[in-house]
């Protein structure tokens, strides 16, 4: 009996007839070669992890640095930035998704946490000194003090002043002063006008003193003239420790018929406390002192209203600077000059 031998060589699929095959004929994996066994060392798979915890330190490191200086949140900053940081070193050590995103939320984180502590000590030494603040304010409404009212005049005028008792009027035809105890709470007023209001030489003063210390004084003369001095000591006064400066305000009119011209200031802080109103027909120029942050008027009208080719003006000058100025033609017409300078 004889026996046929197979044929050497490999067959067409790469295989010597009767082989058994490792796999299926059409199912080799990924990365193997048709005959041939898997191939090893091909290129690592990609990161596998989640990118909520960079996300997450991006947020909180934003939200951080955005309220860090956000006074009633300040604490919730510094919270938000710990938590930046803590996300994003765990994302980063555990080679999770989105790693730039990591870097930046510790960035931001470390940010939020530096401004949040910084703005903390802010908080707190502003806190520190408005509550001295406010204990002063507390202890001086209620501190006794020693308070004087002084009018000087040049003619009849009538005063009109407040105390702790009550308001008071009386008319003077000489220098006025009276004396009284109040509180540091209680508000101090006065205003002295002359009984005739057209009376062109008149002059009046008021001056407020407490345990010594002027804390107001106004000046008026001529036509309307007027003087009003206040004194109350708010909390807004103790918030502050600049001082208002003082001014020197030059008052311009200009005219070539008859005018009236009226000038209103503050020398104490008011709001045109001090008052001057006269009669002109030529240019004239007066200069005061003021407070910085008192308004400043002056107003030049015609007196008459049949002159031809009217002209009148006025001006306002503060330390030298034209700071208002405005000007007119027109017989029943005026100029009105306004300025509020700041400190």
């Amino acid at each position: 009996m004889s026996y046929s031998t197979p044929p050497a060589g490999p067959g067409p699929d790469g295989h010597q007839p009767g082989a058994r095959l490792p796999y299926p004929t059409g199912q080799a994996p990924a990365g193997t070669v048709p005959g041939g066994m898997p191939q090893y060392g091909g290129p690592p798979p990609a990161p596998s992890g989640s990118k909520g915890l960079a996300i997450a330190s991006l947020v909180c490191g934003a939200v951080s640095l955005f309220l860090a200086w956000v006074p009633a949140i300040t604490v919730l900053a510094l919270i938000a930035g710990l938590a930046a940081i803590v996300l994003g070193v765990v994302s980063l050590a555990r080679r999770f998704g989105g790693k730039v995103m990591a870097w930046i939320g510790t960035g931001l984180g470390v940010l939020g946490v530096l401004g949040s502590v910084l703005a903390l000590i802010v908080f707190a030494t502003l806190s520190s000194s408005g509550l001295e603040r406010l204990k002063k304010f507390d202890e001086g409404q209620d501190r006794r003090v020693s308070v004087k009212y002084i009018v000087t005049t040049s003619t009849s005028t009538n005063v009109s002043f407040s105390t702790p008792t009550g308001d008071s009027e009386k008319t003077v035809s000489s220098d006025f002063t009276t004396e009284f105890t109040a509180q540091g709470k209680d508000l101090l007023d006065m205003t002295a006008t002359p009984a005739d209001r057209t009376a062109k030489d008149a002059k009046v003063t008021c001056e407020i003193l407490v345990d010594g210390t002027s804390v107001a004084k106004e000046s008026g003369d001529g036509k309307n003239a007027g003087a009003h001095c206040y004194h109350y000591r708010s909390y807004s006064s103790y918030r502050s420790e600049k001082p208002s400066k003082d001014v020197s305000v030059e008052f311009k009119a200009t005219a070539n018929s008859p005018v009236s011209v009226e000038s209103g200031w503050s020398a104490s802080g008011g709001q045109n406390s001090s008052s001057r109103t006269f009669a002109a027909s030529t240019d004239s120029t007066t200069t005061v002192q003021a407070k910085a942050d008192g308004l400043i008027t002056l107003t030049v009208q015609s007196e008459d209203w049949e002159a031809k080719n009217p002209s009148f003006g006025c001006e306002i000058l503060v330390d030298g600077k034209s700071v208002s100025k405005q000007q007119s033609n027109k017989a029943t017409g005026f100029a009105r000059c306004v300025y509020t300078p700041q400190n």
